[in-house]
């Protein structure tokens, strides 16, 4: 059986996932204590973390390594230095087909360049969206402009008391 590859991100009303400086803190400010909004729920269903290289080295600012389990990072760039809490690849499609097809679940918490070449390969099966109550009015989109066309189905919405509303879509994927 085909594992899944999951998308789960916060933006702002106008689309946003970051400010131009790449800065994310505006995030914590509709946080509730004990509110995670699903997020360890979601995870428990994942096997394999698919990081895009800004995202791997913002990660790499937190206090702690966020994850335990395995950890691709999608870069073209050559001289990182050694991780072994991750494997660099430049081989996106290639290594994404590859782990679906052992039967792995990815989450793909990348930033808009990875998020965005993901659906324009037709990888992405499911993405859950949280809109936070701020309109940031520039920074760093959810999407890449020039992705194409992709529909989805509603399955979920949900509500928080913080004022966030979560939205969660499946792929309509044509049977041939």
């Amino acid at each position: 059986m085909r594992g899944k590859l999951r998308l789960f991100f916060a933006c702002s009303i106008d689309g946003y996932i970051a400010k131009r400086n790449g800065d994310v803190e505006w995030l914590g400010q509709f946080s509730l204590p004990g509110e995670n909004y699903g997020y360890d729920e979601f995870l428990s269903d994942i096997d394999v973390i698919l990081l895009g290289r800004k995202s791997y080295e913002k990660v790499l600012t937190f206090p702690e390594f966020p994850y335990n389990k395995p950890c691709y990072v999608i870069t073209l760039q050559k001289n990182l230095p050694s991780d072994s809490r991750v494997i660099f690849t430049s081989e996106l499609t290639k290594t994404v087909i590859e782990i679906l097809a052992e039967g792995k679940n990815i989450y793909a918490d990348g930033g808009a360049v990875l998020i965005s070449e993901l659906i324009k390969q037709n990888l992405v099966d499911e993405m859950t969206i949280t809109t936070l109550p701020i309109i940031l009015g520039n920074g760093i989109r959810c999407f890449k402009m020039g992705i194409g066309e992709s529909i989805y189905s509603l399955q979920k919405i949900e509500h928080f008391p913080s004022g966030l509303i979560q939205v969660k879509y499946i792929k309509n994927f044509k049977e041939n």
